[in-house]
């Protein structure tokens, strides 16, 4: 477990909306190609973050919607089915600082 993991016991805390958003785009930021929504959720969870529960969707319905929205804004492409990249320079430097400090500004 790394040091910014949580515990498999531990209460999540919720995020949503421009800090989800933040943090979708952020853990995207950080890798070096597509990722899958299971991997961007098994991500949110071990830095102990979830999307609201009481919302009739999962968090993967959630996520996939808010990175839909992101692909009609140009911002992200789906690679396949479940799977999502950034989009080349879409970003200007300031934003990719904020995005992939979305630990750092949330708490």
């Amino acid at each position: 477990m790394h040091e910014h993991d949580a515990p498999a016991h531990a209460i999540l805390a919720v995020l949503g909306g421009f800090q989800l958003r933040r943090a979708v785009l952020g853990i995207l930021l950080s890798t070096n190609g597509p990722l899958a929504l299971a991997e961007i959720v098994d991500t949110l969870r071990r830095a102990g973050y979830t999307t609201n529960p009481l919302l009739a969707k999962p968090p993967h319905g959630i996520i996939a919607n808010l990175l839909d929205y992101q692909e009609g804004r140009g911002r992200v492409i789906r690679t396949m089915r479940g799977e999502y990249a950034v989009v080349g320079e879409t970003f200007s430097q300031s934003t990719r600082w904020r995005y992939r400090n979305w630990q750092r500004l949330t708490r």
